[in-house]
């Protein structure tokens, strides 16, 4: 997966003639992870009955309100694998 920060999507945006800030796109980000929270939680239910995890942590900036300006936060990539082939 290719990450386009929200910073690049706003200069597109604006290259489009499309007023969007950065706030408006992190706001949308935050909605839409709220909405999507019922399927995180069920999907974190399969994933801890796995006896193999794959993950990777990386950290970005969340604009938020109540949050300080630059606070970090982290996600996190988890894959399973449902065979593993050895030669």
């Amino acid at each position: 997966m290719d990450s386009l920060p929200l910073y690049r999507q706003e200069t597109i945006f604006k290259r489009l003639s499309i007023d969007l800030s950065r706030a408006t796109l992190s706001n949308w980000m935050l909605k839409v992870a709220e909405l999507l929270m019922p399927f995180y939680d069920r999907l974190h239910e399969l994933l801890i009955l796995q006896k193999i995890l794959q993950a990777d942590e990386t950290t970005l900036n969340v604009i938020q309100d109540g949050r300080e300006t630059k606070s970090k936060s982290y996600m996190w990539g988890v894959a399973i694998f449902a065979k593993a082939c050895f030669g």
